[in-house]
């Protein structure tokens, strides 16, 4: 009914239904035909008709009155909504884990927002999962399967985890021979997530699978404080290559039993599909799929030991 009484208003304003017709860019049969499915809902004549003259009806000249200021400011809001949709400009709200966010996407929110100078970006960090749907944010970055299957997602990379240690302790563990198995990793202390304090390892040829069902030495909920604590301390844990990436690469961490690895973690964006994308999210979502192809952790990928910081680590 909106678009006819807003062709009706037309017709009234213009004092023509040719004219009106042309201005609304719909044929005139077609206005007239709307018009009079107008008047039909409303069980009134809105319109004198004349072969010289178009005059309003006194229930025509009240639908109009009343009915003009409200479709004028009903235009005006759905301008300022499509301008709001379409601009490169305004808050995206994220969600995202800590260690996620503060770790291999650290650099990226700064380039977004140097890219997009108008464009806002609040960034909740959570290591727990969040409800997404009740907390208003346009994007949320998860690790692992999703459980609300409503969400529509994309991609962003798949993280390995691996079994790391400390040098004094990777050099004790190493020494045991190619023979030693994951269930004799016990006689090291080992730190774990304080969720995950049962840990499946999977031989990366064999698939032969393993549980790792030892008290650990400290059981922490942020596993970038585990791993300060696991540098500090010595031995060895299980944790995602993404954050130990430079400490492997330094030779503070050495990768042990190579072969064996936890399951991988795969990063993805998600949002609702039930809301409408704007403008800056789409922005948000692409810049995250572009440059997330860059990272090498996110990849699948382990980092690489200089030979000579190889060379030092085997001389010791």
């Amino acid at each position: 009914m909106l678009d006819d009484l807003a062709l009706f208003i037309k017709v009234a304003e213009l004092g023509s239904f040719s004219k009106a017709a042309t201005a609304a860019g719909v044929p005139a049969p077609t206005l007239t035909r709307r018009v009079q499915k107008l008047e039909a809902e409303l069980g009134c004549q809105l319109l004198h008709r004349s072969a010289r003259r178009l005059q309003l009806t006194a229930a025509g000249r009240k639908v109009f009155d009343e009915s003009y200021l409200h479709l004028s400011s009903l235009d005006k809001q759905m301008a300022l909504i499509k301008k709001d949709i379409s601009a490169e400009e305004g808050e995206v709200r994220v969600l995202a884990p800590v260690n996620l966010a503060n770790g291999p996407l650290r650099p990226l929110w700064g380039d977004f927002m140097s890219r997009y100078p108008n464009i806002q970006l609040t960034l909740q960090l959570n290591n727990r999962v969040e409800d997404f749907t009740g907390s208003q944010a346009e994007l949320a970055v998860r690790v692992g399967p999703l459980a609300n299957s409503a969400l529509r997602q994309r991609l962003l990379g798949s993280i390995r985890t691996v079994l790391v240690a400390t040098p004094d302790a990777a050099a004790e563990i190493e020494a045991q021979g190619a023979e030693l198995t994951p269930s004799e990793l016990g006689r090291w202390p080992w730190v774990a997530s304080i969720s995950e304090s049962i840990r499946r390892l999977r031989h990366r040829h064999t698939g032969e699978m393993v549980n790792i069902d030892w008290r650990p030495r400290a059981h922490i909920n942020d596993l970038s404080l585990a791993i300060d604590i696991l540098k500090t301390c010595g031995g060895w844990m299980l944790c995602p290559v993404s954050l130990v990436w430079e400490d492997l690469q330094r030779g503070d961490l050495r990768q042990i039993l190579r072969d064996w690895e936890g399951a991988n973690r795969e990063v993805h964006v998600v949002w609702n599909d039930r809301n409408i994308l704007l403008r800056r999210t789409q922005l948000l979502l692409d810049f995250l799929t572009e440059e997330t192809r860059r990272i090498p952790s996110l990849l699948g990928e382990l980092p690489a030991v200089s030979k000579a910081r190889r060379s030092g680590l085997e001389s010791k």
